[in-house]
């Protein structure tokens, strides 16, 4: 039972984890939306999207990869609730 409740907990971080990063997600596109529409990116001089393709690549590949692993991991600690309620 302890080692269950452990699980839960675990699995309630790791959701936490998750909403955060969807949350991240989402005000960054939002916020460069804000700046580009505002005329405060130019998406037409080359150094501004130089900079903007490597921050939003970044920010994409490192959130992709970090929420591929939270969902794994995920999945691995709802299957040993399931092993310990039976």
């Amino acid at each position: 039972m302890i080692m269950k409740n452990v699980l839960d907990l675990e699995y309630s971080t790791y959701s936490q984890y998750v909403n955060t990063l969807v949350v991240v997600f989402f005000s960054y596109s939002i916020a460069l939306l804000f700046a580009v529409l505002s005329g405060q990116i130019s998406l037409f001089k080359l150094q501004h999207l130089a900079i903007i393709l490597s921050v939003t690549l970044f920010v994409c590949i490192g959130g992709t990869l970090i929420l591929l692993f939270l969902t794994i991991r995920m999945k691995e600690i709802r299957q040993r609730i399931k092993e310990l309620s039976f």
